[in-house]
Protein backbone atom coordinates (compact mmCIF):
# COMPACT_ATOMS: atom_id res chain seq x y z
CA UNK A 1 0.00 0.00 0.00
CA UNK A 2 3.42 2.14 0.95
CA UNK A 3 4.25 1.57 -2.31
CA UNK A 4 1.21 2.16 -4.37
CA UNK A 5 0.85 6.10 -2.31
CA UNK A 6 4.24 6.63 -2.83
CA UNK A 7 4.16 6.18 -6.57
CA UNK A 8 0.62 7.85 -7.00
CA UNK A 9 2.04 10.98 -4.91
CA UNK A 10 5.73 11.05 -7.56
CA UNK A 11 3.15 11.02 -10.96
CA UNK A 12 1.10 13.82 -9.03
CA UNK A 13 4.11 16.04 -8.30
CA UNK A 14 5.77 15.43 -11.52
CA UNK A 15 2.27 16.37 -13.45
CA UNK A 16 2.23 19.81 -11.41
CA UNK A 17 4.09 22.96 -12.58
CA UNK A 18 7.59 23.29 -10.72
CA UNK A 19 7.12 26.00 -7.78
CA UNK A 20 8.44 25.14 -4.68
CA UNK A 21 7.96 21.86 -3.62
CA UNK A 22 6.55 20.25 -0.16
CA UNK A 23 6.87 16.39 -0.18
CA UNK A 24 4.49 14.27 1.23
CA UNK A 25 3.94 14.69 5.10
CA UNK A 26 7.25 16.87 5.26
CA UNK A 27 5.72 18.75 7.86
CA UNK A 28 9.08 20.31 9.17
CA UNK A 29 9.47 22.25 6.14
CA UNK A 30 6.84 24.21 7.36
CA UNK A 31 9.27 25.32 10.14
CA UNK A 32 12.12 26.03 8.24
CA UNK A 33 13.11 29.05 6.80
CA UNK A 34 12.90 27.49 3.48
CA UNK A 35 9.19 27.79 3.46
CA UNK A 36 8.77 31.04 5.39
CA UNK A 37 5.51 33.39 5.03
CA UNK A 38 4.80 34.53 1.76
CA UNK A 39 6.50 31.51 -0.30
CA UNK A 40 4.53 29.53 -2.29
CA UNK A 41 4.33 25.92 -2.36
CA UNK A 42 2.72 22.70 -3.49
CA UNK A 43 1.82 19.94 -1.39
CA UNK A 44 -0.39 16.44 -1.95
CA UNK A 45 -1.77 15.42 1.54
CA UNK A 46 -5.06 13.80 2.23
CA UNK A 47 -7.67 15.87 4.08
CA UNK A 48 -7.80 14.81 8.14
CA UNK A 49 -10.65 17.21 9.01
CA UNK A 50 -12.76 19.86 7.76
CA UNK A 51 -13.72 22.26 10.13
CA UNK A 52 -17.37 22.91 10.35
CA UNK A 53 -16.39 25.98 12.87
CA UNK A 54 -13.88 28.21 10.83
CA UNK A 55 -14.83 28.98 7.06
CA UNK A 56 -13.33 27.12 4.27
CA UNK A 57 -10.80 25.52 6.88
CA UNK A 58 -9.39 22.12 6.57
CA UNK A 59 -6.38 20.53 8.12
CA UNK A 60 -4.14 18.21 5.82
CA UNK A 61 -1.43 15.19 6.79
CA UNK A 62 0.81 12.41 5.68
CA UNK A 63 -1.60 10.19 2.98
CA UNK A 64 -2.40 6.82 5.41
CA UNK A 65 -0.17 8.84 8.36
CA UNK A 66 -2.60 8.23 11.29
CA UNK A 67 -1.37 10.58 13.84
CA UNK A 68 0.75 12.30 12.28
CA UNK A 69 1.45 15.87 12.28
CA UNK A 70 -1.15 17.99 10.73
CA UNK A 71 -0.96 21.47 8.33
CA UNK A 72 -3.70 24.08 8.06
CA UNK A 73 -5.15 25.17 5.38
CA UNK A 74 -7.45 27.62 3.98
CA UNK A 75 -9.33 26.31 1.04
CA UNK A 76 -10.37 28.35 -1.93
CA UNK A 77 -13.90 29.39 -1.98
CA UNK A 78 -16.21 26.74 -2.84
CA UNK A 79 -14.51 23.75 -2.22
CA UNK A 80 -15.84 20.76 -2.12
CA UNK A 81 -12.73 18.59 -0.95
CA UNK A 82 -13.54 16.62 2.33
CA UNK A 83 -12.02 14.06 4.78
CA UNK A 84 -10.42 11.59 3.11
CA UNK A 85 -9.72 13.30 -0.16
CA UNK A 86 -5.93 13.19 -1.40
CA UNK A 87 -5.28 16.90 -2.89
CA UNK A 88 -2.99 18.58 -4.71
CA UNK A 89 -2.59 22.37 -3.01
CA UNK A 90 -0.74 24.96 -4.14
CA UNK A 91 -0.43 28.26 -2.32
CA UNK A 92 1.48 30.45 0.19
CA UNK A 93 2.60 29.93 3.39
CA UNK A 94 1.51 31.87 5.95
CA UNK A 95 1.21 31.77 9.95
CA UNK A 96 -1.83 31.01 11.50
CA UNK A 97 -2.42 30.75 15.91
CA UNK A 98 1.11 31.29 15.92
CA UNK A 99 1.82 27.88 13.51
CA UNK A 100 2.83 27.76 10.05
CA UNK A 101 -0.03 27.06 7.16
CA UNK A 102 -1.47 27.12 3.67
CA UNK A 103 -3.29 29.82 2.44
CA UNK A 104 -4.56 27.76 -1.14
CA UNK A 105 -5.29 29.21 -4.16
CA UNK A 106 -5.57 25.91 -5.63
CA UNK A 107 -6.71 22.73 -4.59
CA UNK A 108 -7.44 19.98 -6.94
CA UNK A 109 -9.10 15.80 -5.62
CA UNK A 110 -6.84 13.37 -7.08
CA UNK A 111 -8.63 10.66 -5.10
CA UNK A 112 -10.40 9.50 -2.20
CA UNK A 113 -9.24 7.21 1.29
CA UNK A 114 -11.59 5.79 3.80
CA UNK A 115 -9.83 7.90 6.82
CA UNK A 116 -8.78 5.12 9.42
CA UNK A 117 -10.14 5.31 13.21
CA UNK A 118 -7.80 8.00 14.97
CA UNK A 119 -5.68 6.97 17.40
CA UNK A 120 -6.10 8.13 20.93
CA UNK A 121 -3.78 10.90 22.50
CA UNK A 122 -1.79 11.30 25.34
CA UNK A 123 -3.57 13.65 27.70
CA UNK A 124 0.04 15.17 28.71
CA UNK A 125 0.78 16.19 25.10
CA UNK A 126 -2.77 17.59 24.44
CA UNK A 127 -2.44 19.76 27.11
CA UNK A 128 1.15 21.29 26.55
CA UNK A 129 -0.17 21.89 22.93
CA UNK A 130 1.89 19.51 21.31
CA UNK A 131 -1.04 18.13 19.28
CA UNK A 132 -1.81 21.43 17.35
CA UNK A 133 -3.95 20.45 13.92
CA UNK A 134 -3.51 16.01 14.68
CA UNK A 135 -6.89 14.24 14.18
CA UNK A 136 -7.15 12.33 17.71
CA UNK A 137 -9.88 10.49 19.50
CA UNK A 138 -10.79 10.49 23.24
CA UNK A 139 -13.31 8.87 25.08
CA UNK A 140 -14.43 9.43 29.00
CA UNK A 141 -17.16 10.33 30.46
CA UNK A 142 -19.31 13.21 29.70
CA UNK A 143 -19.70 16.45 32.52
CA UNK A 144 -23.31 17.32 31.61
CA UNK A 145 -23.66 20.60 33.74
CA UNK A 146 -20.52 21.66 31.20
CA UNK A 147 -22.61 20.73 28.35
CA UNK A 148 -23.78 24.61 26.48
CA UNK A 149 -25.08 25.14 23.46
CA UNK A 150 -24.72 28.75 21.86
CA UNK A 151 -27.66 29.57 19.71
CA UNK A 152 -25.71 32.49 18.05
CA UNK A 153 -22.90 30.82 16.84
CA UNK A 154 -24.53 27.14 16.38
CA UNK A 155 -21.74 25.25 18.29
CA UNK A 156 -22.13 23.02 21.45
CA UNK A 157 -19.22 23.18 24.40
CA UNK A 158 -18.59 20.49 26.60
CA UNK A 159 -15.77 19.04 28.75
CA UNK A 160 -15.04 14.85 28.84
CA UNK A 161 -13.30 13.31 31.58
CA UNK A 162 -9.83 11.56 29.75
CA UNK A 163 -7.17 10.18 32.04
CA UNK A 164 -8.30 12.14 35.05
CA UNK A 165 -7.72 15.51 33.04
CA UNK A 166 -10.38 17.43 31.26
CA UNK A 167 -10.81 17.22 27.41
CA UNK A 168 -12.44 20.66 26.56
CA UNK A 169 -14.43 20.16 23.17
CA UNK A 170 -16.54 22.02 20.66
CA UNK A 171 -19.68 20.19 18.32
CA UNK A 172 -20.87 22.12 15.45
CA UNK A 173 -24.81 22.00 16.14
CA UNK A 174 -26.82 20.95 19.41
CA UNK A 175 -26.04 17.30 20.57
CA UNK A 176 -28.66 15.71 23.14
CA UNK A 177 -26.66 15.51 26.16
CA UNK A 178 -29.65 12.90 27.67
CA UNK A 179 -27.67 10.56 25.18
CA UNK A 180 -24.76 10.32 27.52
CA UNK A 181 -26.15 10.25 30.14
CA UNK A 182 -24.26 7.62 32.43
CA UNK A 183 -22.39 5.81 29.84
CA UNK A 184 -18.98 6.70 28.26
CA UNK A 185 -18.72 9.21 25.18
CA UNK A 186 -15.62 8.55 22.23
CA UNK A 187 -15.04 11.77 20.30
CA UNK A 188 -13.24 12.05 17.06
CA UNK A 189 -11.62 15.59 15.85
CA UNK A 190 -9.28 17.54 14.88
CA UNK A 191 -6.88 19.79 17.69
CA UNK A 192 -6.74 23.46 17.82
CA UNK A 193 -4.44 25.89 19.85
CA UNK A 194 -5.19 29.49 20.86
CA UNK A 195 -3.04 31.70 21.97
CA UNK A 196 -2.59 34.60 24.24
CA UNK A 197 -1.16 38.15 22.80
CA UNK A 198 2.32 37.27 24.23
CA UNK A 199 2.30 34.10 22.22
CA UNK A 200 1.82 32.19 25.38
CA UNK A 201 -0.80 28.70 25.16
CA UNK A 202 -3.72 30.00 26.34
CA UNK A 203 -6.32 26.92 25.33
CA UNK A 204 -6.46 23.62 23.94
CA UNK A 205 -9.50 22.31 22.12
CA UNK A 206 -11.00 19.41 20.76
CA UNK A 207 -13.09 20.00 17.14
CA UNK A 208 -15.10 17.67 16.06
CA UNK A 209 -16.19 18.08 12.75
CA UNK A 210 -19.93 17.12 13.04
CA UNK A 211 -22.11 16.43 15.91
CA UNK A 212 -21.93 12.58 14.69
CA UNK A 213 -18.26 12.39 15.75
CA UNK A 214 -19.32 12.23 19.14
CA UNK A 215 -20.48 8.83 19.92
CA UNK A 216 -22.31 7.08 23.17
CA UNK A 217 -20.93 3.89 23.97
CA UNK A 218 -22.90 1.11 25.12
CA UNK A 219 -22.07 0.71 29.36
CA UNK A 220 -20.87 -2.18 30.17
CA UNK A 221 -23.17 -4.92 30.91
CA UNK A 222 -22.92 -6.41 34.48
CA UNK A 223 -23.08 -10.19 35.06
CA UNK A 224 -25.97 -10.70 37.97
CA UNK A 225 -24.47 -14.19 38.49
CA UNK A 226 -21.19 -13.18 39.97
CA UNK A 227 -23.36 -11.61 42.76
CA UNK A 228 -25.25 -14.72 43.61
CA UNK A 229 -21.94 -16.80 43.98
CA UNK A 230 -20.58 -14.43 46.48
CA UNK A 231 -24.18 -14.97 48.22
CA UNK A 232 -24.19 -18.44 48.27
CA UNK A 233 -19.92 -18.19 49.48
CA UNK A 234 -21.37 -15.92 52.15
CA UNK A 235 -23.65 -17.62 53.48
CA UNK A 236 -21.50 -20.87 53.34
CA UNK A 237 -19.37 -18.96 55.67
CA UNK A 238 -21.66 -18.37 57.91
CA UNK A 239 -23.09 -22.20 58.11
CA UNK A 240 -19.23 -23.17 58.66
CA UNK A 241 -19.39 -20.76 61.20
CA UNK A 242 -22.12 -21.93 62.82
CA UNK A 243 -20.67 -25.39 62.21
CA UNK A 244 -17.24 -24.80 64.47
CA UNK A 245 -19.71 -23.24 67.40
CA UNK A 246 -21.58 -25.87 67.47
CA UNK A 247 -19.10 -28.37 67.34
CA UNK A 248 -17.11 -26.12 69.93
CA UNK A 249 -20.21 -26.92 72.23
CA UNK A 250 -20.56 -30.54 71.89
CA UNK A 251 -16.89 -30.52 72.86
CA UNK A 252 -17.32 -28.61 76.06
CA UNK A 253 -20.47 -30.83 76.35
CA UNK A 254 -18.47 -33.91 76.61
CA UNK A 255 -17.60 -33.33 80.04
CA UNK A 256 -21.12 -33.25 81.60
CA UNK A 257 -21.71 -36.42 83.12
CA UNK A 258 -25.48 -37.29 83.35
CA UNK A 259 -27.27 -34.94 80.51
CA UNK A 260 -24.50 -36.06 77.73
CA UNK A 261 -26.71 -38.42 75.59
CA UNK A 262 -29.73 -36.27 76.00
CA UNK A 263 -27.52 -33.27 74.64
CA UNK A 264 -26.34 -35.42 72.13
CA UNK A 265 -29.69 -35.92 70.81
CA UNK A 266 -30.56 -32.77 71.30
CA UNK A 267 -28.46 -31.48 69.15
CA UNK A 268 -28.43 -33.93 66.11
CA UNK A 269 -31.98 -32.68 66.18
CA UNK A 270 -30.28 -28.96 66.03
CA UNK A 271 -28.12 -30.34 63.13
CA UNK A 272 -30.93 -31.82 61.12
CA UNK A 273 -33.71 -29.06 61.45
CA UNK A 274 -31.56 -26.62 60.30
CA UNK A 275 -28.12 -27.12 58.97
CA UNK A 276 -29.04 -29.79 57.12
CA UNK A 277 -32.33 -27.95 55.34
CA UNK A 278 -30.38 -24.78 54.49
CA UNK A 279 -28.18 -26.87 52.90
CA UNK A 280 -30.53 -28.37 50.73
CA UNK A 281 -31.83 -25.44 50.53
CA UNK A 282 -28.96 -23.66 49.41
CA UNK A 283 -28.42 -26.44 46.97
CA UNK A 284 -31.91 -26.29 45.40
CA UNK A 285 -31.27 -22.57 44.60
CA UNK A 286 -27.72 -23.11 43.14
CA UNK A 287 -29.48 -25.66 40.64
CA UNK A 288 -31.58 -23.37 39.48
CA UNK A 289 -29.38 -20.32 38.98
CA UNK A 290 -27.12 -23.40 36.70
CA UNK A 291 -30.07 -23.73 34.45
CA UNK A 292 -30.10 -20.05 33.19
CA UNK A 293 -28.94 -20.30 29.55
CA UNK A 294 -27.00 -16.98 30.17
CA UNK A 295 -24.09 -18.38 32.37
CA UNK A 296 -20.38 -17.45 31.23
CA UNK A 297 -18.28 -20.46 31.09
CA UNK A 298 -16.45 -18.64 34.13
CA UNK A 299 -19.42 -18.26 36.14
CA UNK A 300 -20.97 -21.97 35.60
CA UNK A 301 -17.56 -23.89 36.41
CA UNK A 302 -17.70 -21.24 39.46
CA UNK A 303 -21.03 -22.90 40.40
CA UNK A 304 -20.09 -26.38 40.08
CA UNK A 305 -17.49 -25.24 42.60
CA UNK A 306 -19.89 -24.19 45.17
CA UNK A 307 -21.77 -27.02 44.04
CA UNK A 308 -19.46 -29.38 45.12
CA UNK A 309 -18.77 -27.69 48.26
CA UNK A 310 -23.01 -27.42 48.99
CA UNK A 311 -22.38 -31.38 48.58
CA UNK A 312 -19.90 -32.19 50.78
CA UNK A 313 -21.21 -30.14 53.44
CA UNK A 314 -24.30 -31.81 53.48
CA UNK A 315 -22.67 -35.40 53.67
CA UNK A 316 -20.33 -34.54 56.94
CA UNK A 317 -23.48 -32.93 58.56
CA UNK A 318 -25.76 -36.16 57.75
CA UNK A 319 -22.82 -38.53 59.03
CA UNK A 320 -22.38 -35.81 62.11
CA UNK A 321 -26.01 -36.59 63.10
CA UNK A 322 -26.10 -40.14 62.59
CA UNK A 323 -22.54 -39.89 65.32
CA UNK A 324 -24.62 -37.70 67.47
CA UNK A 325 -27.28 -39.98 67.94
CA UNK A 326 -25.38 -42.74 68.21
CA UNK A 327 -26.03 -44.60 64.96
CA UNK A 328 -23.67 -45.80 62.47
CA UNK A 329 -22.56 -43.54 59.92
CA UNK A 330 -22.12 -45.20 56.77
Amino acid sequence: MKIITATLTALITLALPARTLVTLGDVEKFQSEELATGKTCRVTAEITHRSALRPNTCVISAIDGVGSPGIVVVAPEGCAANEGDVVNIEGAVETIDHHPAIRAERMDIARHFDLGEAPACKVADFRKGALHARRISVTGRIHPRTCHYDAKSGVTTLIISYERSKIFVRVPGKIDIAAFSHRDARAEGCVFNTYNADGTLAEVTLELASAGDLIPLEPEERDLRTPAIYALSFILAILIGILGRIALKIHREKIANAAVAKERRRIADEFHDTIEQHLAAAKLYLSGIQESKELTENARAGLKIVEKVLVHAKDETSAAVKRLRGEEAS
